[in-house]
Order: C-alpha cells, then sequence, then structure tokens
C-alpha cells in the first residue's frame, strides 16, 4: 500500500511538473511567435523603405501584419492614435509611420486556459483511476493477502467477509468454497484415521490371547512338560492354529492399512482432446525450457473423448512430474496414438532402470520405487493416477525398455 501511495504522489508530481513545463515552454514559443509576426516584418519594411525611398512601393499585403506605411508630414501625423500600434522609424532625413496589427492576446489567453484545462483534464482522470484502483482494488486485496498463509496452516474455520467491491467476489467465493473443502476434508480425514485407530486397538487387544497361548504352550515345551507324546502334540497343533488366526489378524490390518481414504470425484464428459494436451503444451513448453529438459509433444487427431478435463490434466500433470524428478533431465516427450476405441497418451522419458520386481506395486499406495533417493514425496501419485483413471473407464499402465520409461494412460473415445 505504501508504494502504491508513493506512486500516486510521483505521479502527482510529475503532472503539476508537467503542467508547468508546459506553460514555459509556451511563453517561450508566444514570445518567438511575436518576434516572427510584426517585429521582423517591421525590420524588412524598413529595409525596404531604405532601398526604395518610397511609400507606394510598399505592398502592405505581402505582409502578414503590416498594414500601413505612410510619411509624417508632422508632429500630429506622429502623435496620432490610430486603430493599429504605430513604429515611428526615420530613413534618409524622412519619417515613416509604419501601423502593424499584434496577435489577439484574448485568443492566446483562450488557447493557453484551453490547453491548461486539457492537461488538468487529463492529470485529474489519471489520479482519480489510481485512487479508484487504490481503494477499490489494491486495499481490498491487502485484507485478503493473508488468506492463502492462514488456509495453509489449518485455520480453516473463520469464513471470508464478503466485499462490497465487484472485483473479488467471485475469488471470495472460491476461497470460502476451498475452506469448505478443506474443512470437510480434514474432518473426513480425522475420522477415518479415528476409526482406522479404533480397530488396529480392537485387533491389538485380540492378538494378545493367541499369543498368550503360543506363549504357555512354547513354554511347556521348552521345559519339557509333556511327557506324554499326545500332550506335546496337542501343544504343538494349538501353536499353530493360534499362530494361524495370528495371520487372520494380520491380513485384516493389511486390508485396513489398504482402505481408499481419498475421496475422489470425476465428471466424465465428452470433451476434445485438444482442450488437455494444449493446455500441457503451454504450461510445460515454458517450464521444461527453464529447466533446460527437451520437450516434444507429437502430432495427434483432435479426438472427441469421455474424461473430466481437470482429473485428466491431473493425472498426466502428475506423471509429468514424476518424469521430471525421476528422469534423466535430458528429454520427456509424449506421443498419442489410437487403438480400436481407446486414445493412449503415452509420456516417455529416460532414467535409471528400475528392477523388474518393482514395476507391479508403482501403482500401490505409498509405494516408492528405489530409484526414489532424496527425492520428496508419498508414493500416492501414480496410485491416485491409476483410481482417477478408473472412475473415468480408462487406465494406466507403465513399461520399461532399457532406459526408456513409459507411462501410458487410456482415455475413452466418445461414441
Amino acid at each position: 500500500m505504501k508504494s502504491f501511495n508513493r506512486l500516486i504522489a510521483g505521479v502527482l508530481i510529475f503532472l503539476l511538473a508537467g503542467i508547468l513545463g508546459v506553460n514555459i515552454y509556451w511563453n517561450h514559443l508566444q514570445g518567438n511567435e511575436a518576434e516572427r509576426l510584426y517585429r521582423v516584418e517591421i525590420e524588412r519594411v524598413t529595409e525596404e523603405l531604405r532601398e526604395k525611398g518610397n511609400t507606394a512601393a510598399i505592398n502592405c499585403d505581402a505582409y502578414q501584419d503590416i498594414r500601413s506605411v505612410t510619411v509624417c508630414k508632422g508632429e500630429a501625423d506622429v502623435n496620432r492614435v490610430g486603430k493599429y500600434p504605430v513604429c515611428i522609424r526615420q530613413i534618409k532625413g524622412t519619417v515613416y509611420r509604419i501601423e502593424y496589427e499584434e496577435e489577439d492576446k484574448t485568443v492566446r489567453r483562450q488557447e493557453r486556459i484551453l490547453i491548461n484545462g486539457i492537461l488538468f483534464s487529463a492529470g485529474g482522470l489519471l489520479l482519480c483511476v489510481l485512487l479508484y484502483i487504490r481503494w477499490c482494488i489494491i486495499k481490498p486485496f491487502h485484507v485478503l493477502e493473508e488468506v492463502p498463509l492462514e488456509l495453509s496452516k489449518g485455520n480453516l474455520s473463520v469464513p471470508l467477509q464478503e466485499q462490497k467491491t465487484k472485483y473479488f467476489g467471485k475469488f471470495i467465493w472460491g476461497m470460502n468454497l476451498l475452506r469448505e473443502k478443506l474443512e470437510e476434508r480434514q474432518r473426513r480425514e480425522l475420522k477415518f484415521h479415528r476409526e482406522q485407530k479404533m480397530k488396529l486397538l480392537t485387533l491389538t487387544h485380540d492378538i494378545k490371547t493367541p499369543l498368550s497361548v503360543i506363549k504357555l504352550n512354547a513354554q511347556a515345551l521348552e521345559k519339557e512338560l509333556y511327557q506324554d507324546a499326545e500332550k506335546r502334540q496337542q501343544a504343538a497343533g494349538n501353536i499353530y492354529q493360534k499362530t494361524v488366526e495370528i495371520e487372520d489378524y494380520l491380513m485384516t490390518m493389511k486390508e485396513l492399512s489398504k482402505d481408499d481414504f481419498l475421496e475422489l470425484k470425476v465428471d466424465v464428459q465428452e470433451v476434445y482432446l485438444s482442450e488437455v494436451l494444449e493446455t500441457l503444451r503451454r504450461y510445460y513448453k515454458d517450464k521444461l525450457s527453464q529447466l533446460h529438459i527437451g520437450f516434444n509433444m507429437g502430432e495427434y487427431q483432435n479426438f472427441l473423448v469421455k474424461a473430466d478435463t481437470e482429473r485428466l490434466l491431473e493425472v498426466l500433470q502428475n506423471i509429468i512430474e514424476n518424469a521430471i524428478k525421476y528422469g534423466s533431465g535430458k528429454k520427456i516427450g509424449i506421443s498419442i496414438s489410437k487403438e480400436e476405441d481407446c486414445v493412449l497418451i503415452a509420456v516417455e522419458n529416460t532414467g535409471e532402470v528400475l528392477p523388474a520386481e518393482e514395476l507391479p506395486h508403482l501403482f500401490d499406495s505409498f509405494y516408492r520405487g528405489s530409484n526414489a533417493g532424496s527425492q520428496e514425496g508419498s508414493g500416492l501419485g501414480l496410485y491416485i493416477c491409476r483410481k482417477l483413471m478408473h472412475k473415468m473407464n480408462g487406465d494406466v499402465f507403465l513399461k520399461q525398455e532399457e532406459n526408456l520409461f513409459s507411462v501410458t494412460v487410456v482415455v475413452g473415445m466418445a461414441n
């Protein structure tokens, strides 16, 4: 806000200095014009009289401001007051009366008033625009600039107040909608984790019983408390039975860990492929150029496909971001082809080869390949991609040939 106030002050100072400069230049210009309009012409007439010595030879029509040239016959002619200003010149003993016309000062004053009026009006309009921007855009924005930071801190309970200005109505509505969705997601995740914790606590408690049985039977066998072979066989059977029971509990825990806590909504519609691919091209052409990574998108037909535009963009962006993070940093290519009633969008990059046994698990939740290294990540990217494509009746698969890694998105075509 302070910097914008300084801008307004600077514009105001510049405007006043400009008006002052224009008026100074105007005075200088008018002085030069006055010199040209009658004084120079008087000197020309004087020279002509010196040469010709006869007023009859003087053609006043040839001059713009000279009205008459006459010979003064006495003091009365010299002092006579006429319609026009007079210049008296004595040439070779003869006194000449030169009448001339000055510029109309009233017209000149009106012109100056008009020019100054235009300058003040333009400057006033510019100042009004700047003040309007300050009060209606800059000032309300300063109220909103802290909102994303507060949302990132998890302060989701306080809604944004509606602003009278029309410029931020949609922004405030969108931020409130985002806040509500984040708040709802936070509640849903808390509920999910609470339920998961209760289930795990219950399973942990249930596991204690078979563990106790295994412990007692194992101790009895270790200390050879059972002399009868049948008793020893029964104890071993109990251990095996309780081991199977614990395995069932562990399987239950594993299934719980795979519960889909991500609520992924899609809105499948018929969209043209170019709506997605051209958005990708515009964004990654600049980004990858800055990263000095080659980028190439092959030619394609503008098929009509069934997909959620935003979700399909999310899938492809996720795959490209993975290629940037885990690839060799040399080149990323996108190729598009048609196969039966599907469109295949393949993202290819070179990079470190992954062991074959890892490839089937890359779409598992929270799984990260051995090439992740120190790169940050949650292991959910490809998992979410596949979930989204399944919801759009599509799919995602990958393949690896030598050092070429390719992730292909399968999108269904519209009928």
